[in-house]
């Protein structure tokens, strides 16, 4: 018998942290065109709130537009 479910693994994080103060980003790449996007940037919070803020792009984005989003979207 083996399991149904992979168990969760929860990042650790320092009792005194900020919201936004550790995050993890990702892209997620390889969806259907939608008013010109084709890709979400995804900030995840892992540090305080485990909040979650998802940005439309394209899979075309650079380091700097990358960047750019996260400076007015976040910062």
């Amino acid at each position: 018998m083996h399991r149904l479910k992979t168990p969760l693994y929860r990042i650790p994080s320092e009792p005194s942290a900020r919201p936004f103060s550790y995050v993890a980003m990702d892209l997620i790449t390889g969806l259907p065109n939608s008013k010109g996007y084709d890709a979400i940037l995804t900030i995840i919070d892992y540090g305080c709130s485990r909040g979650a803020i998802f940005l439309l792009c394209t899979t075309i984005i650079t380091g700097p537009q990358i960047a750019k989003l996260y400076l007015n979207h976040l910062y």
